[in-house]
């Protein structure tokens, strides 16, 4: 009796699920296996996207903040002096991304000295009643094998030195004697009378603060009430103090543009108000958060910061 009951229900169940799968418009089997992996998979993908993305992302990278970055710099730079060698920073701070396995708060000016002389080779020499030593230079792979890495560890140095690591580095103040802009673009330069930069745009030690961060802008290094002027046409949507940026000019311009104007001495528009190209707007100072006069000039497009000196270079990257 039990069966034919079972039967039964079993048959009103299929029944149902058949009913409730055309409903959702699923009528064959086949079509039944393809939805429910898409209901598995398409979370799976998200997940992925979301998750392991940025996972993959940060294992790529050198998770060492610019004042870190120097350490290398300054280590590869002390001994090829001292020993006249060129050893490259770069390779160092690659195989110490690896070492350390990208947790820079182990890493010190002498961690970073050490690890330099690894590509030192000190070969003694006598001859007859006199002892000398050469020096000369261990490849990477050498340090390497020396250090122990194995061949994922090795082609993780390898993919970290791809990239090209000069982009983790104190952007600095670097440009050539004499060096003046030559723009290609929309804009002047902002400061007509000084073409001195001081901080370029990049990661950089805060002056002020002493910490590592990004810096969004030029510093254009002049004496206090130097005319600062705007660098395209547009309308001036903010004139005033702006906290640590003290006071300062935004001016919009065509193209989704805008320029900034940060720790000025006076200002000479107002908000709402049209500009020309060229027009006087103001004059360097060092209001706000600041260690000395000049302009911190900003280029964003759509709200994005961007490197002003690209727009200044005329073709001719090597400054």
């Amino acid at each position: 009796m039990a069966l034919p009951v079972a039967g039964a229900v079993a048959a009103k169940a299929a029944k149902l699920a058949a009913w409730t799968l055309a409903q959702m418009g699923i009528e064959k089997p086949e079509d039944l296996i393809k939805t429910a992996l898409l209901v598995f998979f398409l979370p799976v993908t998200i997940i992925a996207i979301f998750f392991v993305l940025p996972v993959v992302t940060v294992g790529s990278v050198p998770m060492a903040r610019p004042s870190q970055v120097q350490f290398y710099i300054d280590a590869a730079n002390q001994l090829n002096e001292e020993y006249d060698l060129a050893i490259d920073w770069e390779e160092a701070l690659a195989l110490d991304t690896v070492l350390l396995e990208q947790d820079f708060s182990g890493t010190s000016q002498n961690r970073a000295l050490s690890l330099a002389e690894d590509f030192v080779e000190v070969i003694k020499i006598t001859d007859e009643d006199t002892t000398y030593y050469e020096y000369e230079q261990r490849s990477l792979d050498e340090v390497m094998d020396m250090r122990e890495l194995d061949q994922d560890q090795m082609e993780w140095v390898y993919h970290l030195l791809s990239m090209g690591l000069s982009q983790f580095q104190d952007v600095g103040t670097d440009m050539q004697d004499g060096w003046e802009p030559n723009p290609t673009g929309p804009f002047i330069w902002p400061v007509p009378d000084s073409y001195k930069i001081t901080s370029k745009f990049g990661p950089r030690v805060c002056p002020v603060e002493g910490i590592d961060g990004m810096h969004n802008g030029l510093d254009i290094g002049a004496p206090r009430g130097t005319a600062i002027v705007a660098a395209d046409a547009g309308i001036a949507i903010e004139a005033g103090w702006k906290g640590t940026a003290g006071r300062a000019v935004i001016i919009r311009h065509a193209g989704g543009y805008e320029t900034r104007y940060y720790h000025m001495n006076s200002i000479a528009v107002t908000k709402g108000q049209e500009v020309s190209q060229g027009d006087y707007i103001g004059s360097v100072g060092s209001t706000g958060r600041s260690t000395g006069n000049h302009l911190h000039f900003e280029i964003r497009r759509f709200t994005r910061a961007i490197d002003p000196l690209q727009f200044f270079l005329g073709g001719d990257e090597n400054v």
